[in-house]
């Protein structure tokens, strides 16, 4: 947590929010907030109370900036950046998080220090539970894609990026997060079905068209992501032609050609575009990797044993993963020489996953406390309900994804009742609310 004035750290992240609804107020002058500001940071006590007020001064400042363009709500924001930074230091990355969510004010325009791998990593850190190798090698490959596109990376060092990673790990989420908070174009390949160019199916020229027509042309800098390329390599999908299709792509002096929108079928309506300023991410699950590596280690034989491999201090087997395996597993070395690393996603934790469930700013919680709230019925999770969900979302290998489908089976069959009887004001999740909701079927 970064120090505020006086040299006083926030104590909690309930101190930390009625700061930043503080720091996105913009009906108050800055000069006029000074004493609360004081107020919060000597009585942090006080802070849900000043949050119930704040809220509605919130509110008011999203309906006085109906009338506003995007350009003049950058401005407005860019500047209370500015003054805040003048009376009480430079904001934390939580409160320019929070002002980038609450005003819709890319976090790349409100943020005006130097940028570093670090800084990125403390930006994933906030909406990521875990995955510290993932969020390491995510914040570097996209610094250096920035850098690139900024033409500050002149010696042409790749960006491009493996995840591997089970299904519903959120191998793709820190990229759509940094893509929103940069303002930035994502485009997903879904390279299960993908066919080449010129054949009646999905190509890859159908992400960058519609990029194209959704970011009114302005796509030259577009994350890309390639997401389930281990399909491409597994019997019965491999096709090389969809594969010298994404080697075009991704060279340094790569190009797409793709239709300039989806009724076009002549070549003259064609766009060309160059790709050395993309950022291009692959994934996927590689079922049958780990074998490839115990055979490598010889695991299970006369080699190595599994404790060997802890004692090398790479407990999961495929932190031992090596681009040998990746090659041995399937991938074309052409498109191995164009990655620059890989990572990889795991499973989350019990606490991972209720450290999830807790996260005030991206919490799958969140959107039914709201909906209740609006109703005046307040949500209350209990230790043990955290703990059923957590555990349920393990056992079903779903993820942090899991935990949005196991709320919905946990929320809906009462919803109707409950936003339909006034008296009610509370609603208690305990483990005995999520066994009876998840199991009342059964």
């Amino acid at each position: 947590m970064q120090k505020m004035i006086g040299n006083k750290q926030l104590e909690n992240a309930t101190q930390e929010e009625a700061l930043s609804m503080l720091f996105c107020n913009l009906n108050r002058p800055t000069n006029e907030i000074i004493p609360y500001f004081n107020d919060l940071l000597e009585n942090p006590q006080k802070s849900s109370e000043y949050i119930l007020i704040l809220k509605k001064d919130l509110l008011c400042t999203l309906k006085s900036q109906e009338r506003y363009s995007s350009e003049a709500k950058n401005k407005m924001y860019c500047k209370r950046v500015k003054e805040w930074t003048k009376h009480f230091g430079k904001p934390s990355i939580p409160m320019l998080l929070y002002m980038s969510n609450f005003s819709g004010v890319s976090f790349s325009l409100l943020y005006d220090d130097e940028l570093t791998p670090n800084v990125i990593k403390s930006v994933l850190d906030h909406y990521v539970i875990g995955q510290e190798d993932y969020k390491k090698q995510l914040s570097l490959a996209f610094y250096i894609y920035l850098s690139k596109r900024n033409q500050l990376n002149t010696g042409f060092i790749k960006s491009n990026l493996l995840i591997i990673g089970p299904s519903g790990s959120g191998k793709t989420y820190g990229i759509q997060i940094l893509g929103k908070l940069f303002d930035l174009p994502i485009g997903i390949v879904h390279c299960n079905n993908l066919v080449q160019e010129g054949i009646v199916g999905p190509n890859i020229s159908d992400t960058f068209t519609e990029l194209y027509v959704k970011h009114n042309k302005k796509m030259e800098s577009a994350l890309i992501v390639f997401d389930e390329m281990d399909k491409l390599f597994q019997a019965g999908h491999y096709n090389g032609r969809v594969l010298n299709e994404m080697l075009n792509i991704i060279d340094d002096n790569g190009e797409i050609s793709f239709p300039e929108n989806f009724n076009s079928s002549s070549f003259s309506s064609k766009v060309t575009m160059p790709t050395n300023k993309m950022m291009f991410v692959f994934t996927g699950v590689f079922d049958g990797l780990e074998q490839v590596v115990k055979k490598r280690l010889n695991i299970g034989g006369l080699g190595f044993s599994p404790e060997d491999v802890r004692i090398m201090g790479k407990p999961d087997l495929l932190d031992s993963t090596t681009f040998e395996d990746l090659e041995e597993y399937g991938i074309r070395t052409e498109l191995l020489g164009r990655i620059q690393n890989y990572t990889f996603v795991k499973d989350l934790t019990e606490l991972e996953l209720i450290k999830a469930l807790e996260s005030t700013t991206n919490s799958p919680v969140l959107p039914y406390k709201k909906m209740l709230l609006e109703h005046n019925v307040t949500v209350e999770m209990t230790n043990e309900g955290l703990s059923a969900i957590a555990k349920l979302a393990q056992h079903r290998h779903l993820g942090v994804r899991g935990l949005k489908s196991i709320l919905y089976e946990v929320f809906k069959d009462d919803l109707p009742d409950i936003l339909s009887e006034s008296s009610r004001k509370k609603i208690v999740i305990d483990a005995a609310y999520v066994n009876k909701a998840v199991t009342r079927k059964y």
